[in-house]
């Protein structure tokens, strides 16, 4: 996680802990309920500067949050190497392509989209492949997850902990729409 966002989060969660402290006072005094309508109607009288710059903060606050939870993972995930000479960053989307170069590569493939991730002890490849009708399942998919691993070994020095095959289709078998 970045900095800023370690921020977003640590702001965000001190107002979380101040406003449930202060209502789980109010609800100690019993006149909640009255506390909290007394509060709206003052503050829907007084449209003060700053009270719309608190509200305007704690908004955008909200929604880098969201942002935070709900934004993709994958961001600017990579491998890091130290070197003598320094870091070399190899992007996951490098990767991807490496490995949907390879797959390519392996007769009887037609088409091959790629997801890779990072694991514990290495990292973990997903393809999913279109293959020719004329070809024998078992043995392009170990071929390719052979391929697979020494190129990825070879190539970025490190080890794919795991390469699942899905053979989503074979090539020819599409359902072509008729017109009459």
């Amino acid at each position: 996680m970045a900095t800023v966002d370690r921020l977003i989060v640590l702001a965000t969660s001190i107002l979380l802990f101040a406003g449930t402290t202060v209502f789980l006072v109010s609800m100690a005094r019993h006149d909640v309920l009255e506390w909290m309508l007394r509060s709206v109607e003052q503050a829907a009288l007084q449209f003060s500067p700053p009270a719309i710059a608190v509200a305007i903060l704690l908004f955008v606050l909200g929604f880098m949050l969201l942002r935070l939870g709900a934004g993709p993972r994958r961001g600017n995930r990579a491998i890091v190497r130290e070197t003598s000479l320094g870091e070399v960053r190899i992007s996951l989307v490098a990767i991807e392509n490496l490995v949907r170069r390879v797959a390519r590569q392996v007769r009887g493939v037609k088409e091959v989209d790629t997801l890779v991730e990072i694991g514990d002890d290495g990292i973990r490849a997903s393809l999913s492949i279109m293959v020719a009708p004329d070809i024998n399942i078992p043995e392009i998919c170990d071929e390719l997850q052979a391929r697979v691993e020494q190129y990825v070994r070879d190539t970025v020095g490190v080890d794919t902990l795991k390469t699942r095959i899905n053979v989503r289709n074979i090539s020819g078998t599409e359902q072509r729409s008729r017109v009459e």
